[in-house]
């Protein structure tokens, strides 16, 4: 290579070197998911929940919790501070020359990034530890949208806290302890969440938690605390049960007493004496090592009204503490006795940590540090968080169960106004991720109840109205919660309560969520301190709890107003929001909010364009391109700030969701596309990785992507035409409405001179501040490109385009589709190695192979998904993939040469020869029925046939069939039918899904998607006792043809409520039981 193209590529890479100086921290940063540092208004940390507490001398001293906060003090607690976070700069090595392309490219366009403010991070921490003044790690994590995931995030300090640094690469599941030993400092172990790569919840690292390498010899159960004793480790699992363990085995302990134990905490004396604590005044011992358990010789029944958080030991003394929090106990190991001392302001208590027998610490809910400097005996608050008057919270939220949790009510309230929200709810399983939907939406605190009963229930939401004292009581159940009120302000309720220090509270007001009621929360509401619209804002919480994208219900309110006091206290019917009659407990609202007057109408505009692009007809191929090029136009303006980052990714996924469920998969698989390739870090983007692996190489939906495509190249030729009444209008018009955001579909533009269009456009009067708008503009870099490109078509290969496709051309798009499939699969592997471990990962990816190279191939990728955690979905699908004796287990679909007369009896030959070869599916007797439902198939070289005879159900009403038109995709809501669901390659990621009621009518949709309607026909009948159906279905509309021994998945299922209760999705694995196998004779 000559010389002077040598110094030319250094020269380059030296410029890059140059420019990247400036964003490399900010790029390091986001190289973590979005929601472990979204943009959240910075007022939140100051009640945010502390969950962790060390201090390694009396003097520094470190606090963890929610919101991302790390707390430091430097003087024993009398102040408290939060240091920043800062980012390892990456070599140039490390960086990939396109993204050294894209930084360089964005530094002439915007400038350098500015690194003065590092974005802070957002999600929660759940434990601390520090090795001397200068060297800490905090630890947690998040989960990801959709995902049945969540991931670590580490931080860590050299600066005694000052700054932060987050570990990159991380491949762990959510920490919940952290802890780093040894002569070096460097050796270190954490527990957590289970990590589907190595089925493990332990992990090691000797490089300072750089590297982690998790303990692969035995299946371990998520675990919430551990403590080592030598080689040894005893914790706590998921489900608060005690657990001992090493790197070899892990076993259950046992519990030596009678009852219901759940533990919150676990703490060692030695290696063989230990303390757990829990819910309903848990305290138990063990003198062993952790392989037993039981109650101490203590007398300690009278606690039972706590629910313990959290334990400490300091030599011979014991410390514990939780919920109220408004007392600590310790217990004396010598002389076996047991105090209680006060803590002012109790919410409940997170953690307790002694550095001695003098000093300690206490950490709790709405950020509250207590300190003691004589050993316990007394207690001073030294940090109150944002406490107003009497009540710790404004408003209480309850809820059942994740569908219960008021999303749009929390973001209203807490997210945008600043009210001090809590959220109680009974313990479950998913209520870490409960949590932190919540969280993320501004709660203040989010409380578990551990129940045992509904009157337990009871107790306990009267306990938590007493310790959070609520203005307001926002929930679903009118009765229930009006109860808990009146009982809160009732001073003879609940005694024991009241001799724990807690008083009487009374409620001022309730609302009850209905979609009927007059208090509404529209979601097109722009939320200034968030900078974004309320529906935007909730949409990663609802995916975080696997809610539908999209609301199904409006949010609504009934309110009542409660005057007097007790139970003698008269409810009112109030007609407007509590909010404008009382004043609640509040946050410290941020001086500079997230979002502003200019942000409001950027995004009000592309939120219209949005909107517009939803409503744009499809019917060409063109057609698709210029919807491609208006969908890169609509989030590349969003690209300046972090907070607009966040929103561009959220809005392609809502814009994906609606074109999938509009029937266009290919602009929704392209928007993901587009979401993956612009947005790599964002939270949703494992999400649209795995999502287009599934769609790409799912048989249901290439057929459906075929038809359509089909469809659109045969409407190529009217591409060039102006549809009727197309506007034309000046440049300068146009380039005001593309600076505004303003949606021009309909527009050409006419060519006119650039400087007198810009003055024409300053002139015109509009509702938004155009000098402001175009203060910053600079004709020199206007890009003259309509947001609809339309791309030239050669007038000689138009009837060529308007010609179907041919099957050479279809398999070719099917290789194709399969291949794009694995790429994005390896995309996700690339980005998180543990997550492709799942079962549900594992099975796709053996289906994908399966798609490309066919199923001997894909046999060794089916064992692996059997060595993945067991999932009862997964496990047995990928058993059947790999038995050699499908045939036997299978239902036999027979092929009949002359087809059923369709009238809804089952008298024609065909059914007759399925019920002599005993090849009937049964379906779950219904109550009081005299035999099982069924349903029998059969098949042509055209149709495939189904029957189905149903008793009828006493809670369904039935009529007289009347002769009224079948319409597509019927509301068949809370009506009697048979949801037939055909998974035509067994993938288990989407079906098609048929729904028949006993009147015959119909609603199908392919994996949500309703523009799914295939040719079919329908009968029905009905007597007095049952109701029965005959249908036929064209196979083209399935698949393209049925060869004999063709095994499909098959599930049929009664139903009488909700139509939409069982409607797969794409997003996520199909809901829907397995079903059994068809084999096609």
């Amino acid at each position: 290579m000559p010389r002077t193209d040598s110094v030319s590529c250094a020269l380059f890479f030296a410029l890059a070197v140059l420019a990247l100086t400036k964003t490399t921290a900010i790029a390091a940063i986001a190289a973590q998911d979005g929601l472990a540092q979204e943009p959240r208004p910075e007022s939140w940390k100051a009640d945010a929940s502390l969950t962790d507490v060390i201090f390694v001398d009396r003097q520094h001293g470190w606090a963890v919790g929610s919101q991302g906060v790390l707390l430091r003090t430097e003087d024993g607690g009398k102040t408290w501070g939060e240091g920043s976070l800062t980012s390892r700069t990456r070599k140039t090595a490390e960086i990939p020359l396109t993204e050294k392309f894209q930084r360089i490219r964005a530094n002439q366009q915007h400038g350098a990034a500015d690194t003065s403010t590092s974005s802070p991070f957002s999600c929660r921490f759940e434990t601390v530890c520090f090795t001397d003044a200068k060297n800490g790690w905090a630890a947690g994590g998040y989960d990801l949208p959709y995902m049945d995931h969540s991931r670590a995030v580490i931080a860590r300090t050299n600066d005694g806290g000052k700054s932060w640094q987050s570990l990159p690469h991380l491949m762990l599941g959510r920490i919940q302890k952290i802890e780093f030993r040894g002569m070096q400092r460097l050796s270190g172990w954490a527990v957590g969440a289970n990590d589907p790569g190595t089925d493990s919840s332990l992990s090691f690292t000797a490089d300072a938690g750089n590297l982690w390498n998790s303990q692969k010899s035995k299946r371990m159960p998520d675990l919430i605390d551990a403590e080592t004793t030598g080689n040894q480790f005893v914790g706590l699992d998921s489900d608060g049960q005690p657990v001992s363990f090493d790197t070899a085995k892990l076993e259950h302990s046992v519990i030596t007493e009678d009852g219901n134990f759940v533990l919150d905490d676990v703490a060692m004396v030695d290696a063989k004496t230990g303390w757990a604590v829990g819910h309903n005044g848990a305290v138990l011992q063990t003198k062993n090592g952790g392989l037993s358990w039981s109650k101490p010789s203590q007398d300690l029944d009278p606690l039972q009204g706590f629910d313990f958080r959290c334990v400490a030991t300091q030599k011979t003394r014991i410390w514990f503490a939780g919920n109220p929090g408004n007392t600590i106990f310790s217990i004396d190991q010598q002389t076996g006795e047991w105090d209680a001392h006060r803590l002012p302001g109790g919410t409940a208590v997170n953690s307790i940590y002694f550095l001695d027998e003098t000093f300690g610490w206490a950490v709790g809910d709405l950020g509250k540090i207590w300190a003691t400097q004589d050993g316990g005996n007394n207690w001073t608050l030294q940090r109150s968080g944002s406490q107003r008057g009497k009540s710790s919270v404004g408003v209480l939220a309850f809820c059942n169960s994740v569908d219960e949790l008021p999303l749009e009510f929390l973001a209203k309230q807490a997210g945008e106004d600043g009210k001090l929200v809590g959220v109680a709810m009974p313990r479950s399983e998913n209520f870490d991720t409960i949590r932190m939907a919540a969280e993320r939406l501004g709660a203040a605190v989010v409380s578990p109840l551990s129940i045992d009963s509904e009157s337990d229930l009871i107790r306990k939401l009267v306990r938590t109205i007493r310790i959070w004292r609520p203005t307001v009581i926002a929930g679903h159940s009118s009765q229930f919660l009006e109860r808990a009120v009146r009982l809160a302000a009732d001073d003879q309720a609940f005694p024991e309560q009241l001799a724990t220090g807690l008083n009487p509270w009374q409620t001022r007001f309730l609302m009850v969520a209905d979609p009927n009621g007059p208090l509404e929360y529209e979601n097109s509401v722009f939320l200034t301190r968030v900078g974004s619209l309320l529906e935007d804002f909730v949409l990663p919480s609802r995916m975080i709890c696997r809610l539908p994208i999209s609301a199904k219900n409006r949010t609504a309110f009934f309110a009542w107003k409660f005057v007097g006091h007790g139970a003698d206290a008269r409810r009112v019917q109030l007609d407007s929001s509590p909010f404008s009659q009382t004043s609640v407990a509040k946050r410290k609202q941020n001086a500079t909010p997230l979002g502003s007057l200019a942000s409001v109408g950027k995004i009000s505009g592309k939120r219209g364009q949005m909107t517009a692009l939803l409503q744009r007809r499809i019917d060409s191929v063109l057609d698709v391109e210029s919807c491609k090029k208006a969908i890169s136009n609509l989030t590349f303006p969003l690209n300046a700030d972090p907070n607009g980052q966040h929103l561009a990714g959220i809005w392609l996924v809502q814009l994906a969701d609606q074109y999938f469920a509009a029937g266009r998969p290919q602009l929704a698989a392209w928007t993901l596309e587009n979401l993956t390739r612009n947005y790599p870090n964002h939270c949703m983007a494992p999400l649209a990785h795995s999502t287009l692996a599934k769609y790409y190489s799912s048989s249901e939906l290439n057929r459906l992507a075929i038809s359509d495509w089909q469809r659109l190249r045969q409407n190529i030729g009217q591409a060039n035409r102006l549809p009727a009444g197309t506007k034309t209008m000046p440049q300068g018009v146009a380039i005001q409405q593309k600076r505004l955001g303003v949606n021009r579909t309909e527009y050409r533009w006419d060519k006119v001179d650039l400087a007198s269009a810009l003055e024409e456009a300053a002139a015109m009067p509009l509702d938004i501040d155009v000098e402001d708008e175009l203060k910053d503009f600079d004709p020199a870099t206007v890009d003259l490109s309509l947001d609809v490109a339309e791309p030239e078509v050669d007038p000689t290969t138009q009837q060529q385009n308007l010609a179907p496709m041919n099957r050479a051309e279809i398999d070719a798009f099917l290789k194709e589709r399969n291949r794009l499939a694995a790429s994005q699969f390896s995309r996700l592997g690339a980005r998180d190695r543990g997550l492709v471990k799942r079962a549900d990962l594992q099975y796709l990816q053996a289906h994908i192979v399966k798609q490309l190279s066919g199923i001997e191939d894909a046999n060794p990728y089916y064992r692996n998904v059997l060595k993945a955690k067991p999932h009862p979905k997964f496990s047995p699908a990928a058993s059947d993939e790999l038995r050699s004796d499908n045939e036997s287990l299978s239902t036999a679909v027979i092929a009949t040469a002359e087809r059923p007369h369709l009238d809804g009896l089952p008298d024609d030959p065909v059914w007759q020869e399925v019920m002599k070869a005993n090849q009937t599916i049964k379906l779950e007797k219904p109550e009081g029925a005299l035999m099982n439902d069924i349903v029998m198939l059969a098949r042509d070289a055209e149709y495939v046939y189904l029957y189905a005879r149903c008793y009828k159900a006493d809670q369904c009403t039935y009529t007289s069939s009347t002769g009224d038109m079948r319409q597509r995709d019927a509301d068949l809501t809370n009506q009697d039918r048979i949801e037939i669901s055909l998974d035509v390659d067994r993938d288990l990621a989407s079906s098609c899904l048929l729904k028949i009621d006993w009147r015959g009518r119909v609603h199908e949709s392919c994996s949500g998607a309703n523009s799914w309607n295939p040719k079919m026909f329908v009968a029905n009948h009905q007597d007095e006792r049952v109701w029965s159906i005959e249908c036929a279905i064209r196979i083209e509309d399935l698949t393209e043809s049925i060869e004999a021994g063709e095994i499909w998945r098959f599930d049929v299922q009664r139903a009488h409520r909700d139509a939409n209760a069982s409607v797969a999705s794409i997003w996520g694995p199909d809901q829907r039981p397995n079903g059994s196998l068809l084999m096609f004779r």
